[in-house]
Order: C-alpha cells, then structure tokens, then sequence
C-alpha cells in the first residue's frame, strides 16, 4: 500500500490517492485500488482531505463504536395505549414516512403535538409539558411554549407541499376527492389574510378561510390550502387546479359544493381533464328547462329510489364550453357532454317549506324592526316591498310571486357531471362529501381551532399544517369506529379515554414492561384496524 500523485492537466491542482495492489486470478495479472485521500499544497506540500474522504473518515470512525440502548435511570410508569393506536395508524397511512422524509429533524415533535391535540381536547400548548409528562410520545421529550412557536415557524410551504403531493399520491384515481372551504374567525390586526368576510357561521370576527380536500371513500384529508377571508368559493378552483399540475395529480375526480359552481369553473375542469360531481342551482335557465321538462316523470314510482327515499333520473346534455385562449387572441366554442342529474324527495320538500317560513318570518320581522342582518343580503327586496309614510309608518308587504316560485322547487335539487350517469350512483357521492363538513367540525371544535390565536403568519401557517396532521389521524378513527358501528356504544373521547389508561412500565435493569390489555381494548384495536400492543 502507498501513496501516488496525480496532477489535472486543465486545472493544475495535484490529488494524492492511497493506492492498494493486489492479485487479479481472472485476469491473470497485477490490479490496483485508489482512493482519494485529497488534494496536495503546492506551498507546503501537505496534504489536503477533500470534503468526501473527511466525511468517510467521520462515518468509519463513528461506526467503529456501535451505540447501544439508552440506559434506563429511573423508574417511569406511563399512559401508553392511545399514543399507540396513533402510532401504528400513521405507519399504515404512511403519515410518519412522509413526515420523516418531508421534515427530517422535527417529524418527531409535529406528531407528538397531533398527538396531543387528539387527546386533550381544547387545550391551549401551554398544557402539553404536563401531558408529555404522562404518555410515551414520539418525540419523547418536553416541548415548551418557545420550542413549539419554533417548530411551527420552520414549517415552511416547500416541505408542506412535498407532503401532500406523498400523501395524495397513495389514494390517487381510487376515490372522488371532495373540497369545501369553512371560515376561522380571529382577532389578530397583524394576519394580512385576515378579512372581512361571508362567514357561514355567521360570525362577525374578520376571519381567514380554510379550503379542505378529502378523499370520499377513505374519510382522509390530504391538502388544504388557507385564503384570505373576503375569497369567495367560486373563486377557489382556478387556483385548485394549478395546484394539481403542481403536485402532479392527474386524472382526479372532484365533488363540489354548489357554491364553486360557475361556468367558468365548468368551462377550467373540462379543459384540465378533470371529472367532477358538482351541485347546482335550480334557477340556471338550462336546468329549469330541463327541470319543467321532467317534473311529472321525476316523481313517478320506477324512478324512486327507496334507500334514498329519492326520485331521480339523468338527462344528457350538451355544454357549451369556451376557452380563451390570450395568445392567439380568440375564444373556442365547441360542445361537451355532460350529464344533469335531478331529483326530488318528499321530506327535503316539507323541511324546505318548513325552512323558508321560518326564514321569511326573520326577514318580515327585520324589516319590520328595521334591523337588516348583511348575510340576508338582497332577500328581503327579493320577498318584500317596505314602504314608509308619516301617517301610516311603515308596511312590509310580501312578494307572493316571488314566494311561489321558491315554493314550486321545494324538494327538487340537481347536480351536474361529466362522468356519473346514474343519479342514485351520483347522489350516494355528492352526499360524501359530508366527510368535509364534519372535518371542519373536528378542526374547530375538538382540535381549538374555532379562532386563531397566533401572531405571526408563520406561526399561522405552522400551527394549520400541524392541526392538519391531527386532524388526519382524527378522520381515520372516526372513519373506522363509523364503518364498525362503534358509535352505538361509544364516544370518540370514550374510546380514546379507554385505550389511554393502557400502561409501560419502564424500570432500570428490568426494561419496559406493557400494562394489562383488556378483551375489551383488544377488540376496540382490532376493529380500528390495528393489532393490539405487545412487547
């Protein structure tokens, strides 16, 4: 073994190799490794180790002492049984792979807060030293108020959106994605997406919208996307399909909601090939054509679904699609098909009619009172005429016109695809989306996320991805307690509390040592999809 040079003609810089002969049988003749030890200075004549050997010699150092097991100190008894559950959901869904590859030195930490936003309901950071205190967790250590305002301020867009093109990619083309936006109110003067806005629950905060996408037949979201407060649904999907190209999803079925309806946006999912399932308003000329077309055949017995307690039947249209197209300065107009969908259900009739006294009576008494509410918006011009004279004061008089004709499409509702034919297939996946809504319910309420309370968009940002990967692990288990009736005997915050109190006994010399498993906490794992703990 020895030492040769080499000098690179183009650039003059002399390498030193450690070069090792040996005794090639095949061949019959005298071989050689080298191996770059580094470049030579022409000054002192020493050698320099280029970056990659000193990396090896590192690696090869500390490889020669192989570390063993922690050694256990102290004596440690701890909650074990729900943290549990979640860690081998996220080794299923393939949640801790992607967290790991995306966020390498803190995937341990945004489990461990998921974790705890699971399992201590509505409760603020500031109470997880206590809880860490009590539960084997991923991260296995205490996060302090500072270190979690860290953690959620590193979280940056890039490894964010890494995530969820891994995450969408493991159910891609196997089920409809269902999208839906909810408002979160907050306080903040600082958020510059936080605005004045339609807030559906009616709350007068400023507030940031928050665009959720979940997978029909999974319950599980995967994407969401945060909006300034005063965006509108039908201005989302634009931005919804770029996003796609983005993260390379292709061939995606979409549900939506009638409030992303446009023609615009029926026009932009055409163009990107994408299949949607969209609701639509009864008021669009086309369908009240079609609509006055099929009224008494859409109420006939062969057209009754009695699983649904629903009428419906398909007609296929044609779209007039258009395309501008800026560079060439002109527009397509060409035809595509799609296919209506119209139905009609007794009790939706008599809740609508129930629905609309009760709304007419609000807008009659605001008007009476002079009290407009802005989220009635033009429905009071559109019900009611007021007039006002010195002598006889004010008097609100009812537009029945108007009245009967929203009378007349009680219980009668449409939607629109460019896939599904068949009503009763289309409305089984239209009423999935259901999943959206009840994910907005478990952000909110169970996860504290009703109203922001953060002071920074970083820290905005941050602490929404991690609510989001709670809220990933909280879809499953409810997804799983629905499919395996559980909820005729159980709570969510009832199962989760029995799996809790499973215990590790962690001693010196002895090791870990796992709590007694009930029959009963076997069963409940086994019904989650999970095997139970054993050690």
């Amino acid at each position: 073994m020895g030492i040769i040079y080499q000098t690179n003609k183009k650039t003059g810089i002399t390498y030193a190799y450690q070069n090792e002969s040996y005794w090639d049988k095949e061949k019959q003749q005298s071989r050689a490794n080298r191996k770059l030890l580094g470049k030579v200075d022409s000054a002192s004549g020493t050698i320099i180790p280029t970056r990659a050997y000193k990396k090896m010699s590192q690696s090869v150092e500390s490889s020669s002492v192989k570390p063993g097991p922690v050694a256990m100190t102290k004596y440690q008894r701890s909650f074990f049984g729900a943290t549990y559950l979640f860690d081998q959901i996220g080794k299923s869904l393939g949640i801790t792979t992607d967290l790991k590859s995306c966020f390498p030195n803190d995937y341990k930490k945004i489990q461990s807060i998921a974790y705890y936003l699971i399992l201590e309901e509505n409760n603020s950071m500031s109470r997880f030293s206590h809880w860490q205190k009590l539960h084997i967790h991923p991260y296995g250590e205490d996060i302090v108020s500072q270190r979690s305002s860290e953690l959620f301020q590193s979280i940056n867009e890039e490894n964010r959106m890494r995530f969820f093109e891994k995450q969408g990619k493991r159910r891609i083309e196997k089920e409809y994605w269902a999208f839906d936006t909810t408002s979160i109110s907050s306080y903040s003067e600082t958020l510059s997406q936080v605005k004045k806005g339609r807030n559906k629950e009616h709350d007068r905060l400023p507030q940031i919208n928050l665009a959720l996408l979940f997978g029909e037949e999974s319950g599980l979201p995967f994407y969401y996307r945060k909006l300034a407060g005063n965006i509108t649904d039908v201005k989302t999907i634009k931005q919804l399909m770029s996003e796609f190209d983005v993260m390379g999803y292709k061939k995606v079925r979409i549900v939506l909601d009638r409030g992303f309806y446009s023609k615009k946006n029926v026009d932009l999912l055409y163009k990107n090939h994408q299949k949607f399932l969209v609701g639509v308003k009864l008021g669009l000329n086309y369908i009240k054509s079609v609509l006055e077309e099929e009224r008494a055949n859409l109420r006939l017995w062969s057209n009754l679904k009695t699983q649904f307690g629903t009428y419906g039947i398909c007609r296929q249209i044609d779209w007039d699609y258009e395309q501008e197209r800026p560079y060439k300065g002109d527009t397509i107009k060409d035809t595509r098909r799609a296919y209506l969908l119209l139905f009609y259900n007794p009790e939706k009739a008599a809740k609508d009619q129930s629905d609309m006294n009760d709304y007419l009576t609000r807008l009659y008494n605001d008007l009476t009172d002079g009290t407009r509410k802005d989220y009635c918006g033009s429905d009071y011009d559109k019900y009611f005429t007021v007039t006002e004279t010195p002598k006889r004061g004010r008097k609100v008089v009812p537009k029945e016109e108007a009245m009967r004709e929203a009378a007349n499409n009680y219980g009668y509702f449409a939607l629109l695809s460019n896939e599904v034919n068949d009503p009763f297939e289309a409305l089984s996946i239209y009423r999935s989306k259901d999943i959206v809504e009840k994910g907005f319910g478990n952000l909110k309420e169970r996860l504290n996320f009703r109203r922001m309370q953060v002071s920074s968009e970083l820290s905005l940002n941050g602490k929404l991805f991690v609510g989001f990967i709670a809220l990933i692990y909280l879809s499953y288990v409810k997804k799983k307690m629905q499919d395996a009736g559980l909820f005729d005997k159980w709570t969510l915050q009832g199962l989760l509390d029995e799996l809790d109190v499973i215990e590790l006994f962690e001693a010196p010399t002895h090791g870990r040592v796992l709590g007694e498993v009930t029959e009963k906490q076997t069963e409940l794992y086994h019904a989650l999809g999970v095997e139970p703990p054993s050690l």
